[in-house]
Parts: structure tokens; sequence; C-alpha cells
């Protein structure tokens, strides 16, 4: 769902103080980011923290069957914080899907296969549901038999690799 598919529902006035909400909600992160040193980071470090944030949101809200009006009611702050833990629950989820993964290599005898699971493996050590939660931290070494797509996170791991109950999230990043 896009950016616009999930604020379609609310009116203008919905619209802009979703925004708002948005901008606070960055605020806050990058204070929380900087452990409190400093309320400014590079763009594109804004950028990472926002798309963080959005995916977050779009994840909590689809797995909890919300509204994004969800956000213009009470403390934005405890929606994202909830919305984080939703995104690190779902990356549990996926931990033994990719486990499983890896127990079905041993029977391919795949070089190729193996070093990109090995990769994969590396997605749960270094994946941030907190500030990063939009970025796929790991590398694709595996001879493709179609073409890649992008993809953010949990999202990404589930889709690329085939498992079940996977999605895809196109939600652009507007310029920070």
């Amino acid at each position: 769902m896009g950016c616009r598919g999930l604020t379609a529902a609310l009116t203008a006035e919905e619209t802009l103080e979703y925004g708002a909400r948005l901008w606070q909600l960055l605020a806050w992160q990058t204070e929380r980011y900087t452990m409190g040193e400093s309320t400014s980071v590079r763009k594109e470090t804004a950028q990472a923290l926002l798309a963080s944030i959005r995916l977050s949101l779009e994840l909590h809200f689809r797995e909890r069957d919300l509204s994004p009006r969800t956000l213009l009611e009470g403390d934005p702050t405890v929606l994202l914080r909830a919305a984080e833990e939703t995104v690190r629950r779902q990356v549990g989820r996926t931990r033994p899907l990719y486990q499983r993964a890896c127990r079905c290599v041993l029977r391919a005898e795949n070089r190729s296969l193996e070093e990109t699971l090995r990769s994969i493996g590396g997605f749960f050590r270094a994946y941030d549901t907190q500030f990063f939660a939009a970025e796929v931290p790991c590398d694709i070494d595996y001879q493709l038999c179609r073409r890649a797509e992008t993809g953010d996170g949990t999202s990404w791991s589930r889709r690329e690799s085939g498992w079940p109950g996977g999605w895809s999230l196109a939600w652009p990043v507007p310029p920070v």
C-alpha cells in the first residue's frame, strides 16, 4: 500500500495532521537515535529514520487492522513503540522459516544457495527494528532465475525467499 493509499481515507485536514505527526515522530526518533545528544542528523540518516517510522506504522496498522487515523489519536510515540514491537514479532516469526530453509539446503548441495542463506542469516543479527526497519542488511549472491525485486525489512526476506505470508511494501519516502 503506498503512502497515498494509506492516507486516502483521511480528509485534507487529517492528512496535514498525519504529516505533522510523522514529523513529530521523526524529531523524537532522531533524538533517540543520537541518544539525546542532538536533534539533527545527516539527510540520508533522516530519510532512513523516516522510512523506518513509516514502514513500522504501516506494518502495525496492517497487522492490527487499524486505520491511519490511529496516528491522530493519543501519543504518537506510544504508537511507534507498539509498531516497533510489531516489527520485532514479525522478525521473530520469520526466523523459523529461515531456519527451515537452511535445513532444506542440506539436501540441495548448491554452494551459491548455501552462501546466500548464510548471508541472510546475518539479517537477523544486523536488522535494526528500532531505527532502520526499512533496510535489508544482507547480501544476496545467488544466481536468481527471475529478476530480484526490492523491498523493506522482513517483507523483503519473506518475499524473496518464497516464504508464505510475504507481502510487498512500496511506500515512497518523501524528501527530507
